[in-house]
């Protein structure tokens, strides 16, 4: 073992003292033990092996719970500052358990012990692997729940075999971890010749599944003729110290006959997945044994497929997968013909008295609003407009907007949103894009000649004739990645299907009263109007000045007895900080961000049991595909929201790069079908032929989101398949770190960016320790560069966050003198070690240049020359000298 893989080992000790996974075990039948002077050392504070000259006697036991006798001896943690570091234990004259710290090697260094040989020295070539291994990535798995800072070891055993040969489960398996991980370059631990390698797979090309078994079996000789220690390959290539994982690889495939009599039901591991012969090994910290049982289902379909088979033709999706996939999407349901106004006239005729609409001190029947409405569509049709016409709309909030969308449609004509607010030159593209010739507005700067909406005075109330459901409703533009917006024509079939759906899954409350809260150019803003004027509700519209500003929307909402709310997560936290008493409100459907359940909504609604909160998903390309609504009973909510089950007549698709079906619990980019998607984007050819698509028969909108299935039917969302982040080698998901920092009971609202490959985090409140709080919670490659305390989120008109209107990060922030004499003295030995002049009381460790070797240094300087009792963990959690002092372990009796 070099040295530097030493170091590293009594390090990770000193990082999580007693970890079982540091310990090399072998269960077998009693025989004579000795233990070689080379293996009868303690470690000084240097890392340095000391001999310590103690015997190891084997110890004998009489237990009546063999198992549990197991458990304890191999779990018992090591001393490494005092030794012996190798135990025996003889249980009942039948077994002996042999126990090692694995800061003196591994099992064949354990096995000499016993009289064997001990590990021989291979003598390949090291620069082979340097070329081998550059640049090699992190095998990122998806799992069941967030990676822990520090590596837990317990695992999970599942039973396994493999009847095949080695380089056929090599090549299969490198197959399943690809799909799960969404990567090609896949690098997985093999053992040969008792050593462990790390074969890198890549599955580019698309060969046959037989030319991939083939250049592994290549790439299994090549390592054997070029093998080296696996430590002095670690050493060679020092990869960014990770303390939530094994360095290099994730995974481990060691089909040795097994050489213990290992109890299954005691199992540790250094890996996320290790494959044994007989028999897998699973971190229980990361997955469910569900997970893994369908994993090796998976593993078992790759091998079975023919050796001419093409990978992207190998598909994981087995009948029985495939029947409930059907089932889960298994959504048609009757859509009578009808269209908006259709449903809109039912309406006033049931109640022509109900209120429709409420804006301030104004107030509208239903019949009074379709009087004015049909007014409108007079109107428009004196001005030329006919069936599939579009019209732009461009007023304030109020009864004339709603007026005017009500009368566009009945002129059998779409609306096309426009918000004054925007600039100017925005407003002059979507006129010029979507060639309107009508434009509704009292803004005569903005519009040459606009068609002021007091013309319908004077206008006949006749009706309008029928209109097709298949006529567009709306065009609403969405944000281009080109830079320039793209139009989505949504048509009447979408939103009658989406409303009659809310309304069957939604119980209708007596009186409902929903709230107008986005803007028309939103898309949730047709759910909105149309969920309550087909359906007898009032729509009240709140003043741009309300709906604004948190506090004075959550007055609102309280004093309007609202019942229905549709906003975004930001919104909704904005809400949370105010209180409000919800006294009326019944159900509030969160969309366009992912959903964060953190305690303070679930406080916050465990105290208000009338109140359902329903995460609804959908892009505007087809409005609102999925939903899920969280249980009643706060405490039956899951971890994270998932993003629920396809609508009625929807069909969601997770599919590949190369459009195959993944497996249930394999996450693959959403694509919907059915209903709700539209044909394409407004004069954009070019864009609608890459995300709309034809396959298998169907109209698929390639949604660019990626989501899972889990086992019970539900869709979990995943982020973006190009959003991609990776820092230093490992993908980060910026909403796992956003979901950390949001569970702090002092931030009220966090966003998480990467700019130039760092995380920035920002945060609304008054938490001062969310380092410390993040180190102890995520790996340190998510734990934030930068902590931007913000007086408030910038918001869209929509009411999402605008991340890109977030202000730049503040520059490391001033020299900060140190207040105490403690604090001093950690500067000093702060700028000892790293090699600098001078050290502020607020400086960051790690952001000065620090690592783990060099927090070594620190706690050997503390120890030897400030007599203060610092463990390890405590520099990665109070990392600067100002924390440090102030933790209630750090006792210093004198500063020298």
């Amino acid at each position: 073992m070099t040295d530097h893989v030493r170091r590293r080992m009594w390090f990770l000790d000193r990082l999580d003292p007693g970890n079982p996974s540091h310990h090399v075990t072998l269960v077998t039948t009693p025989t004579a033990v000795h233990v070689p002077d080379a293996l009868l050392v303690r470690f000084d504070d240097d890392a340095r092996p000391v001999p310590s000259g103690e015997p190891v006697v084997v110890r004998k036991a009489v237990v009546n719970d063999i198992r549990a006798a197991v458990r304890a001896e191999i779990t018992q943690p090591f001393d490494l500052s005092a030794g012996p570091l190798v135990r025996a234990l003889e249980l009942n004259g039948s077994l002996l358990v042999l126990t090692m710290h694995s800061v003196l090697g591994d099992i064949r260094v354990l096995e000499t012990v016993l009289g064997g040989p001990g590990p021989a020295d291979p003598q390949g070539d090291p620069d082979f692997w340097l070329v081998h291994l550059r640049d090699l990535p992190v095998l990122e798995l998806p799992a069941d729940r967030p990676r822990p800072p520090l590596h837990r070891p317990e695992a999970g055993v599942l039973p396994w075999s493999a009847d095949a040969e080695s380089d056929a489960v090599l090549a299969a398996l490198q197959v399943v971890l690809s799909r799960y991980a969404r990567q090609t370059d896949v690098p997985v631990g093999v053992v040969v010749a008792d050593e462990l390698v790390v074969l890198r797979g890549d599955l580019s090309g698309d060969p046959t599944f037989g030319e991939l078994c083939a250049l592994t079996a290549g790439r299994l000789t090549a390592a054997a003729t070029h093998l080296v220690r696996f430590d002095q390959v670690v050493d060679l290539l020092r990869p960014e110290r990770d303390l939530s994982r094994h360095p290099l690889t994730q995974v481990l495939v060691d089909l040795r006959p097994r050489r213990d009599l290992h109890d299954p039901e005691v199992a540790f591991t250094s890996f996320d997945l290790e494959f044994q012969n007989g028999r897998v090994l699973y971190n229980r910290a990361l997955f469910d044994r569900s997970t893994i049982t369908r994993l090796l289902a998976h593993l078992s379909r790759v091998l079975a497929a023919p050796a001419g088979e093409r990978l992207s033709r190998i598909s994981m999706v087995d009948d029985t997968d495939a029947a409930l996939l059907g089932a889960w999407n298994d959504t048609a349901e009757p859509l009578p013909d009808v269209s908006i106004p259709d449903l809109f006239a039912e309406q006033v005729r049931a109640t022509p008295d109900a209120v429709a609409i409420e804006h301030g001190g104004e107030h509208l029947t239903y019949a009074e609003l379709d009087r004015r409405a049909r007014r409108m569509a007079n109107l428009l049709r004196s001005k030329g407009i006919r069936a599939g016409d579009l019209v732009g709309l461009c007023l304030p909030r109020g009864a004339d907007q709603i007026v005017t969308v009500l009368g566009v449609l009945q002129a059998g004509a779409a609306y096309v949103p426009i918000d004054p607010e925007h600039p100017l030159d925005r407003i002059q593209f979507l006129v010029d894009d979507a060639g309107l010739s009508v434009v509704v507005s009292r803004n005569r700067v903005l519009f040459h000649q606009p068609l002021d909406p007091s013309e319908v005075d004077g206008q006949p109330d006749s009706p309008s004739p029928r209109t097709s459901q298949d006529a567009p409703a709306c065009l609403i533009y969405t944000s281009g990645s080109t830079g320039r917006p793209k139009g989505v024509l949504v048509s009447s079939r979408c939103v009658v299907n989406l409303v009659r759906w809310q309304e069957k899954a939604l119980d209708r409350e007596p009186g409902g009263r929903t709230a107008q809260f986005t803007t028309p150019t939103f898309d949730v803003s047709v759910q909105e109007i149309f969920s309550a004027l087909l359906f007898g509700g009032t729509l009240v519209i709140p003043s741009d000045e309300v709906r604004r500003d948190p506090a004075a929307f959550a007055a609102w909402l309280d004093a309007e007895r609202i019942t229905r709310l549709f906003a975004p997560d930001s919104v909704l936290r904005a809400l949370l900080a105010e209180e409000p008493a919800f006294a009326a409100m019944r159900h509030v459907s969160q969309a366009g961000e992912p959903l964060t359940l953190d305690g303070k909504l679930r406080e916050f609604c465990a105290r208000r049991p009338w109140l359902r909160v329903h995460n609804h998903y959908g892009p505007a390309e087809s409005h609102v595909v999925t939903s899920y609504s969280l249980p009643a009973d706060v405490a039956a909510w899951p971890a994270t929201a998932p993003i629920g089950r396809p609508v009625d007549n929807t069909r969601i698709h997770l599919l590949d790069a190369d459009l195959r079906p993944v497996g249930i619990g394999v996450s693959g980019q959403l694509c919907v079908a059915g209903a709700g998607v539209a044909a394409g984007y407004h004069r954009r050819p070019e864009q609608s032929r890459q995300k709309f698509i034809v396959h298998n028969g169907e109209h698929l909108y390639l949604t660019g989101d990626l989501a899972s299935w889990t086992e019970d039917g539900l869709l979990q969302f995943h982020g973006r398949v190009d959003d991609q982040v990776k820092i230093r080698g490992v993908r980060v998901e910026p909403g796992e770190v956003e979901a950390v920092l949001n569970a702090h009971p002092e931030v009220g609202r966090a966003v998480v960016l990467v700019r130039d490959k760092h995380l920035i985090a920002y945060y609304t409140g008054d938490a001062d320790d969310l380092l410390e709080h993040c180190t102890a919670h995520l790996p340190v490659q998510l734990v934030p560069s930068v902590f931007q305390q913000v007086p408030g989120f910038p918001l869209l008109a929509n009411g999402k966050v605008d991340r890109w209107a977030l202000p730049t990060p503040a520059p490391r922030s001033p020299h900060v003198r140190p207040r105490t004499s403690e604090e001093l003295a950690l500067c000093q030995v702060f700028a000892d070690v790293l090699g600098i002049d001078d050290v502020g009381a607020t400086d960051d460790f790690f952001a000065l240049g620090g690592h783990s070797l060099l927090a070594t240094r620190v706690i050997t300087r503390v120890r030897a020359e400030l007599d203060a009792d610092l463990p390890l963990p405590a520099l990665f959690h109070q990392r600067t000298p100002r924390r440090l002092a102030r933790d209630a372990s750090l006792r210093i009796s004198e500063i020298k």
